[in-house]
């Protein structure tokens, strides 16, 4: 199943990358590698066997890998940060759908009120059980 996952994710990476007739072998090869390090990244993130190897590939390439558990009652994330000294960007990559329970949970949707300009506010409005009607928010339609 991850692997199928993993393959899913390198062909939807590879279509829908823009395609430039201008690029040169060598941003070729650049684009080819961060897809190729996006797509490791990706399996490393999950746990099992596939999730080890990825892992352990990345470290032996010089990839420092950091796994985070963010727990949310019954919901949460599993994520990783890794980085690379002299390497000027970071992976980042988030466990998704996983098993008919997260299925489950994917598919549970609500409405959330959007609005504010701070992280507070954000954080208040979404906390908001009633919203207003669409278009009377504000001057900008927040």
């Amino acid at each position: 199943m991850k692997q199928i996952l993993v393959l899913l994710l390198t062909v939807s990476v590879l279509l829908g990358s823009p395609v430039s007739g201008a690029a040169g072998p060598q941003e070729d090869y650049e684009l080819a590698a961060r897809i190729y390090l996006s797509v490791g990244a990706s399996a490393a993130a999950y746990s099992g066997r596939l999730g080890e190897l990825a892992s352990y590939y990345l470290e032996q390439n010089g990839w420092q890998i950091d796994h985070y558990i963010q727990a949310h009652g019954r919901n949460g994330a599993r994520y990783l940060i890794a980085r690379r000294e002299g390497v000027p960007y970071y992976l980042v990559a988030i466990v998704g759908t996983e098993n008919k329970w997260d299925v489950k949970t994917d598919l549970r949707v609500g409405k959330v009120y959007f609005a504010g300009s701070t992280p507070e506010e954000f954080a208040a409005n979404a906390a908001k059980k009633k919203t207003p009607p669409h278009g009377t928010e504000g001057p900008q339609g927040l």
